[in-house]
């Protein structure tokens, strides 16, 4: 009579047990390939979201600049002054905004900014330091959305004061 103890009875035993220990590493190398795909595309719109940022704000220093530069760039200023009221809770004399034409063109970036008045104060600016004249001081508010065509985006606000003597 054949034994039952020995070691003819254990032949598929070892190819199960390697079978469910490659299964295993299968699961694993699987489950690493994608959490390291998905941290790439993580870091990439992390990348993409700090350029639409870098560009939203240089939108908003060219346009700045650009009004500082000569006094006929500041005319979308005084048409967003004399749009109609679109007033809100915070700037009861807040004017709708008015578009204004890009200062940064890139091949994958979309650019737009507005502007809007946000109503005038009365200021003194203080020239030599011992006397103060008195200025009307118009507030504006500047608006920058720079999207790229990855679809990451920024949106920026910057404010601006042009001061009229009075």
């Amino acid at each position: 009579m054949p034994s039952t103890a020995g070691p003819y009875k254990q032949q598929g035993a070892t190819l199960i047990v390697a079978l469910v220990f490659l299964l295993i590493l299968t699961v694993a190398g699987v489950t690493a390939v994608r959490l390291s795909t998905n941290s790439e595309h993580m870091a990439s719109n992390s990348q993409f979201r700090g350029s639409a940022f870098q560009l939203a704000q240089s939108e908003l220093k060219a346009q700045v600049f650009n009004m500082n530069t000569n006094v006929a760039n500041r005319q979308p200023l005084l048409d967003a002054k004399a749009r109609p009221l679109e007033a809100t809770a915070r700037y009861p004399e807040r004017r709708a905004a008015l578009g204004l034409a890009p200062r940064i063109a890139e091949a994958n970036l979309t650019q737009a900014t507005n502007t809007n008045s946000l109503g005038s104060v009365d200021c003194l600016l203080f020239g030599d330091g011992t006397s103060a004249e008195k200025f009307n001081c118009d507030q504006f508010e500047l608006t920058t959305r720079s999207t790229l065509t990855s679809g990451a985006f920024s949106e920026q606000v910057g404010g601006l004061v042009m001061s009229t003597p009075k």
